[in-house]
């Protein structure tokens, strides 16, 4: 789940207001390791690439390719991931700032080795921020997926949602947050994150990003980590 969000989805809750139509190609590593509630340490890391775009009118989208390499302490197995694609709207209204967006992962993955679920899942996502100062914003975040049942197994639709602040100070953002995710397998553990992240922008064109995530219950993985290319074309 390259997370991101890039948009509301890669970049956490980081995202800020775009002044600029900009389209970006991403180059990116995401890293998880936990059980996730299961008792088995598993180790996820998933190179991806993607492409993003981003509109003076509030405007966004993206897409990102992954690839897993997925290892459970028994047997590593590795391929295309899913892909995912999202779209977003935000507006600037006073100090208020309300973003409505869509999540779109299509099964790419090979469900069989474990890679992915086999089935479409769509999330709607609300998000509102509040700027405290120019350079200061509060921010919250609500999502609801709504999950297709593959042949192997029955997964239950789940909300998810999320808390933080971010902060801008010249090229550079800083942002901490927390969020909560319902589990999609019935009887699953809800996964709760604590995560900090820190984005620069270089010469107008490349934009650099990373975040580092706590996980502070059974059904989250123990550590996550990430790290995002940029490049305006």
């Amino acid at each position: 789940m390259p997370r991101w969000l890039l948009l509301m989805v890669l970049g956490g809750l980081s995202w800020a207001p775009s002044a600029f139509s900009a389209l970006y190609l991403d180059l990116g590593w995401d890293y998880r390791r936990g059980d996730f509630g299961t008792g088995s340490q598993i180790t996820l890391q998933a190179p991806w690439v993607g492409m993003s775009r981003y509109g003076s009118d509030g405007w966004a989208a993206s897409a990102v390719i992954p690839y897993f390499r997925l290892d459970d302490g028994q047997e590593t197995v590795s391929g295309i991931g899913d892909v995912f694609t999202s779209v977003s709207r935000m507006v600037a209204w006073g100090r208020w700032t309300p973003v409505v967006g869509g999540l779109v992962k299509w099964p790419t993955a090979n469900a069989d080795t474990g890679l992915g679920t086999g089935a479409f899942d769509a999330t709607v996502q609300l998000g509102l921020g509040y700027a405290l100062r120019s350079d200061l914003r509060l921010l919250g975040q609500w999502g609801h997926t709504f999950a297709g049942d593959s042949d192997q197994q029955r997964y239950e639709n789940y909300a998810s949602h999320g808390l933080g602040v971010y902060h801008q100070r010249g090229a550079v953002g800083w942002s901490l947050w927390w969020n909560q995710r319902d589990n999609s397998i019935p009887g699953g553990e809800v996964a709760r994150e604590l995560g900090l992240g820190v984005g620069r922008f270089f010469a107008g064109r490349w934009r650099l990003q990373g975040s580092l995530l706590r996980g502070l219950s059974d059904g989250a993985a123990d550590w996550s980590g990430s790290a995002a290319l940029s490049w305006r074309l």
